[in-house]
């Protein structure tokens, strides 16, 4: 039987926006993916590998088998090629957190040695072209295919889509028609590249920063500031140019300056939340998805990518009060924290709901952080499932500076 492989390179946008396949990350980014590393388990089966410089313990490994039955193997890559290269292991996909020239570049031996569905299919190889997939202008274009001639009600007036500046006219325009605005660059990953214009001041710092992106991407995104209800995402599974399977919806908590702050699990059971997801249901009920999987189909995302992608979305309230959603804010053309959400949500309980956290720790040891958790939220299961507590998604023995682990609640 064949066996996938999976890495986890959270740096792959950047390695995208980057201009050369060779990309060395900065320290802070090699401490982030190897604390992290472990995180591509939960996608995986019991027969995978999971690429991770360091092994977990067998303590860590217990734990997880407790509530995650389908535990693959965690290999680092030196052990990996050796296994390959003596035919020990028959590589069926790599399968990267998100691809890029450089995981290209990086993995060419095990993608070499990948089977031949995989090395035929679009990601098995690398063009100029699969930059446009990480692209905000790329999103933008399939909102435009999702509002067009829509009968969904609560879509996103064409006044309120998002607008490409290609210079500071451009960008001084848009400040005076919307007063508040967010600036975006065309590539950057979770919460990055963002820049916020309020009360009509488009300060010299965020004209610098402008400059900058638009010397070194060719523009710059401009959207409206909007009075936001919840960010959530829908998540697909693209299988070929004519099959796009909905794996379902998360949401997601961001801070002030829109950086990602955690992901609920089980999110119909959070009472703060229950309007706006009443609100998306509808939508989705009206036909939003068969709408969204009509607008990728023919597009980019079909030819050029095959695996998950999570669109995110926004719902906020406009002028009159009443609820709208943007239905396609961006497109994350790789794995993403919605995607982990879904697959965390299978070892909660059905009537508990919990957070997903990804933080670095501060002023402590990742070690002295799970202590602190696990004696303030008791693990309590019921059968395989997680009725409520804390459970650590990385050996945090292992970690440096990050982290990642759920509480969940009843």
């Amino acid at each position: 039987m064949s066996d996938n492989i999976y890495t986890y390179n959270p740096t792959c946008e950047i390695e995208v926006a980057n201009k050369s396949v060779i990309y060395t990350p900065k320290p802070a980014f090699r401490i982030f993916k190897n604390d992290l590393a472990a995180i591509m388990a939960y996608f995986a089966d019991s027969n995978d590998y999971v690429i991770t410089p360091n092994i977990p313990s067998e303590l860590f490994l217990k734990k997880l088998k407790c509530v995650y039955k389908e535990a693959p193997l965690f290999i680092n890559i030196d052990d990996l090629t050796k296994k390959i290269s003596k035919k020990e292991i028959k590589v069926n996909e790599l399968k990267p957190w998100g691809w890029s020239g450089h995981i290209h570049r990086e993995y060419e031996y095990i993608i070499s040695e990948c089977s031949d569905h995989f090395r035929n299919s679009p990601n098995g190889s690398w063009s100029i072209r699969h930059k446009d997939l990480h692209s905000r202008a790329s999103a933008l274009n399939i909102l435009k295919k999702i509002t067009t001639n829509n009968s969904v009600k609560g879509l996103i007036p064409d006044k309120h889509h998002p607008v490409i500046c290609k210079d500071h006219k451009d960008i001084e325009r848009e400040v005076q028609l919307h007063h508040e605005i967010i600036l975006k660059s065309p590539w950057s990953s979770s919460g990055r590249g963002i820049q916020t214009v309020k009360n009509g001041d488009y300060i010299q710092t965020i004209k610098q920063w402008a400059t900058g992106i638009l010397r070194s991407q060719g523009f710059v995104m401009s959207e409206p500031r909007f009075n936001k209800v919840l960010d959530a995402a829908l998540q697909f599974n693209i299988k070929s140019e004519s099959e796009i399977e909905y794996l379902g919806y998360t949401a997601f908590k961001t801070n002030s300056k829109n950086a990602y702050c955690g992901n609920y699990l089980n999110p119909d059971n959070v009472k703060e939340i229950q309007e706006p997801l009443k609100f998306l249901n509808n939508l989705i009920d009206s036909g939003l998805v068969e709408t969204i999987t009509g607008a990728l189909k023919g597009s980019i995302y079909t030819e050029l990518h095959r695996g998950v992608i999570g669109i995110d979305t926004l719902i906020y309230n406009d002028e009159d009060g009443n609820m709208v959603i943007n239905p396609c804010m961006e497109i994350n053309c790789r794995y993403n924290m919605g995607t982990l959400a879904l697959a965390l949500q299978n070892m909660v309980h059905e009537k508990s709901y919990g957070t997903l956290y990804v933080e670095q720790s501060v002023n402590e040891t990742p070690q002295d952080m799970e202590g602190r958790l696990s004696a303030k939220h008791p693990l309590y299961s019921e059968g395989d499932k997680i009725k409520k507590g804390y459970f650590p998604l990385v050996d945090h023995s292992l970690c440096k500076q990050y982290v990642a682990y759920i509480v969940v609640n009843c």
